[in-house]
């Protein structure tokens, strides 16, 4: 099974937890030519031990996300590891996430047998239609995180103190998409079903570091119980497409959350406003709220909104904002000084409109931005003041008008000099780009573009 670096991979088994194995097993890689895999293992480290609000992450990674979507690439970094016939993801730079199928006794069973080559901490699993309700006890003290996918049907779930290792929970309810283990992974729950269920833990998560609902309904005054009952290092909550929009007002999120996800439930301005009033929030940094037709004067109110001054992140995806003038007068007065990343992607916001909001150096700190999905020419990039977005590190202009042209022009305006990641998109590719393309290639981090068929 294992045929390079055959004891540094083995000290990573029997210490799956520890970084530090991971780490020398990478400079090992590095120091007998496998300078990519080498690389990849440290950038998913460091992206995992950062908080889920911190810029830093979106740096980071797409560093990592996009080579592992490379089928051959993928094949490459997993090296000495079998390949199993289960599907996996990776975690902290080794395979991560096996999927086991089908939620049954023999799971347990295979995970044991699997820790023989497998480096990971987590397993995915699905409810098979004949078991409508779980408990989950006597888990291998290995497994840290589950991912259980519920097939649209109405199930009950629930978690015994036997539990307490997990730190990582995610319950996919509908069929579509299996998982959103990133800031940076858009999914559309507008149009899927979610599960209506239950869900309880009797003396389990103590460890519990984050929770995902997606797609997953609870009556509200269940769901509200079971966030009463989380513990205080349950820092990251995700509730995507999982509340009715007539709900909302009534959720109560507990004080402790840091990073919250909203996305996909169908709010409206009326909706976010009560629930805003009614909430404490003291230690919220990051709020991804998007893919809600909220309308921009509920933008407006809700950078605005005292109980949001301290965020560090925020993410307002396709939010149906339109009258433009609102949003940029919105940005222009925000009140939220520690700001690092800013997600308007897919709003259909003008190159005009744009730089109306960034032209005006409110935006001197910002170190991520989503441009994805908006009305953007290379005039942005041309008539944007070379001042006005200095600390910029990552930006992402895909599904724009924007050409690869915009490179020269960002070299020759000495526009975003902390730059490290660009994503552009699909692009034309010309002779004369080779050039520039190289020298951004030498420079950045990361440059992504995809040449069409």
């Amino acid at each position: 099974m294992i045929h390079v670096g055959e004891g540094l991979f083995k000290a990573i088994l029997a210490n799956r937890h520890d970084d530090a194995a991971r780490l020398i097993y990478s400079d090992w890689l590095e120091d007998n030519g496998f300078e990519a895999r080498a690389r990849f293992i440290r950038t998913m480290i460091e992206y995992h031990n950062l908080p889920t609000w911190d810029a830093d992450r979106y740096v980071l990674h797409p560093q990592w996300s996009l080579p592992v979507d490379d089928l051959a690439v993928r094949q490459e970094f997993l090296g000495d590891v079998l390949v199993p016939v289960k599907r996996l993801g990776f975690q902290r730079g080794l395979p991560d996430w096996l999927d086991y199928k089908h939620l049954n006794g023999n799971w347990r069973k295979e995970y044991e047998e699997d820790l023989e080559w497998y480096p990971g901490t987590g397993v995915e699993l699905q409810i098979v239609p004949s078991q409508k309700a779980h408990c989950f006890t006597e888990l291998p003290s290995e497994l840290t995180g589950l991912t259980v996918h519920c097939q649209g049907q109405r199930v009950k779930l629930q978690f015994a103190k036997e539990s307490n290792n997990l730190n990582i929970i995610r319950i996919v309810g509908s069929s579509g998409p299996r998982m959103r283990m990133d800031p940076t992974n858009y999914f559309n729950f507008r149009n899927t079903d979610a599960t209506v269920g239950s869900i309880s833990s009797k003396g389990g998560l103590k460890k519990l570091r984050s929770l995902e609902l997606n797609s997953f309904r609870l009556p509200i005054t269940q769901l509200n119980k079971f966030l009463a009952n989380l513990p205080e290092s349950c820092r990251t909550l995700s509730l995507i497409g999982s509340i009715r929009g007539a709900d909302f007002d009534q959720l109560q999120v507990p004080a402790f959350v840091e990073t919250l996800d909203v996305g996909h439930n169908g709010l409206v301005g009326v909706h976010v406003m009560s629930w805003l009033d009614r909430q404490e929030l003291p230690r919220l940094k990051a709020l991804r709220i998007g893919y809600n037709p909220m309308g921009a004067n509920t933008l407006r109110q809700i950078i605005c909104h005292p109980q949001l001054h301290n965020l560090v992140s925020l993410e307002l995806n396709d939010i149906h904002p339109h009258d433009k003038s609102i949003v940029v007068q919105s940005l222009e007065e925000s009140h939220l000084p520690d700001l690092r990343a800013l997600e308007i992607a897919y709003n259909q916001l003008s190159t005009q409109v744009l730089l109306e909001i960034f032209g005006s150096g409110n935006f001197a700190l910002l170190e991520h931005l989503n441009l994805d999905g908006n009305q953007l020419t290379d005039d942005f990039f041309t008539d944007l003041p070379h001042t006005a977005l200095p600390s910029v590190r990552s930006l992402s202009i895909q599904a724009s008008e924007v050409t690869l042209s915009v490179l020269s022009t960002i070299q020759q305006r000495q526009l975003f000099p902390r730059l490290q990641v660009l994503c552009l998109g699909k692009q034309k590719f010309f002779k004369k780009d080779v050039e520039i393309v190289k020298i951004f290639t030498s420079k950045l981090k990361l440059l992504h573009f995809q040449v069409p068929d």
